[in-house]
């Protein structure tokens, strides 16, 4: 199998800058992906991780401000998706000075 996107076997707390930002379609849906830096596959965002990106930016939803923004993408494992804890990854903001990960 093939995955082009980061699902899951990802290091927990990692922090990177955003290289870039696409809308891709995700199985049935279109999606953005972002892609981060040193790491050859992107995250499609759900809806809760595009929220939290959109609170870290600020609400710009022009997402070519969003390259060269260091986010944490930590593995939280109350994650629901159709009602089931699954697990998954979150995406958080990254103090850049120190490169750790902000608090929730």
């Amino acid at each position: 199998m093939n995955v082009r996107y980061i699902v899951d076997n990802y290091p927990d707390g990692l922090v990177r800058d955003i290289e870039s930002v696409e809308a891709r379609k995700v199985g049935e849906r279109e999606k953005l992906v972002i892609y981060l830096e040193g790491e050859s596959k992107g995250l499609a965002l759900n809806q809760e991780n595009l929220a939290r990106m959109l609170e870290i930016m600020e609400g710009e939803d022009d997402t070519d401000q969003w390259i060269g923004t260091k986010v944490a993408v930590t593995v939280d494992p109350d994650v629901r998706y159709m009602g089931r804890k699954v697990g998954g990854l979150v995406v958080s903001a990254a103090m850049p000075e120190t490169g750790k990960r902000a608090k929730k």
